[in-house]
């Protein structure tokens, strides 16, 4: 993906947490400067890939994780915290989590920064100015 950017900046409408009254408001944010952040990201990767996990678990890591998690029957919740485990462990990087059924978009507007926007399991985020 390549943005090139006009005169124009794209606003789309969003809803976001104000955090003086803690009350979720009626916005718009700045669509085109979050495609420019994450632009400049994907460059980034580009002339720098990130490190994947080269690490392994004992044997007795194994077994506690045998143990603790059922992957028959996990839930959600379960399932994050062994992923997490792994990537903390050095088993799996950020950039591996991401295609495990764990990366999921969050916009916390007005909460961290004026805006941010990341991939939970991957770490990469923007933040963009919020409202507009």
């Amino acid at each position: 993906m390549n943005v090139t950017g006009g005169a124009e900046a794209i606003y789309l409408p969003c809803i976001w947490l104000n955090p003086t009254t803690q009350k979720a408001e009626v916005g718009t944010y700045n669509y085109t400067a979050l495609m420019e952040k994450f632009q400049k990201q994907v460059e980034q990767v580009q002339g720098n890939p990130p490190e994947l996990g080269n690490q392994t678990l004992s044997e007795a890591e194994i077994q506690a994780l045998v143990e603790k998690y059922d992957p028959q029957n996990m839930s959600q919740t379960e399932y994050d915290e062994f992923i997490r485990y792994l990537e903390k462990k050095g088993v799996l990087s950020r950039l591996e989590t991401s295609d495990l059924g764990m990366s999921r978009i969050t916009i916390v507007p007005g909460y961290f920064e004026p805006a941010y926007i990341w991939t939970s399991s991957s770490g990469m985020g923007s933040s963009v100015p919020f409202p507009a």
